[in-house]
């Protein structure tokens, strides 16, 4: 077991792919490691958690190798200029492609132009009818990631939870 230890401290260090290589072994052995050690009772509280997010983000990196992504990018839903038909070809150009993961990065909302604490009734509403647009008009049937620009940030300061 304090192999497989040494050998998770490497992962954790140098990186799955660089370990595979050097070990001669396969990324899923290495998984397989690494499952292992998280699983066993003798590491702390605190490496066990490391070990469990370095398996997660190991999975989900080999789950995006399998696919193909596309990027898309401030589309500003919400703003009078948003174009759902826009979206709405570039996601049907997506599929022709076969791509099956699509990653928004930044500014996929309008949010609201000026912020003042009197107006932050009106600025949630704004951003409550930005969501329902979205969730009514967004193409389904993607795997879409959102990376969260300064126009999202918005909405979190307003105490909406865009993970939802």
């Amino acid at each position: 077991m304090k192999e497989y230890y040494l050998i998770a401290k490497e992962i954790q260090k140098l990186g799955v792919q660089k370990v595979a290589h050097r070990r001669n072994c396969t990324v899923n052995e290495l998984i397989a490691i690494l499952d292992r050690v998280f699983s066993d009772g003798k590491v702390s509280k605190s490496e066990r958690n490391d070990f469990r997010n370095l398996l997660e983000q190991i999975r989900f990196l080999l789950y995006l190798n399998a696919k193909k992504m596309a990027i898309l990018s401030d589309t500003h839903i919400g703003h009078e200029k948003a174009n759902f038909d826009y979206i709405k070809r570039a996601y049907d150009y997506f599929n022709k492609l076969g791509i099956q993961v699509v990653f928004h990065v930044g500014d996929l909302f309008e949010g609201f132009e000026h912020f003042n604490l009197k107006h932050k009734k009106r600025c949630k509403s704004e951003c409550i009818k930005q969501l329902n647009l979205f969730s009514e008009n967004y193409p389904k049937g993607f795997q879409n990631y959102i990376v969260l620009g300064n126009h999202e940030v918005q909405f979190l300061n307003l105490g909406i939870d865009l993970v939802q």
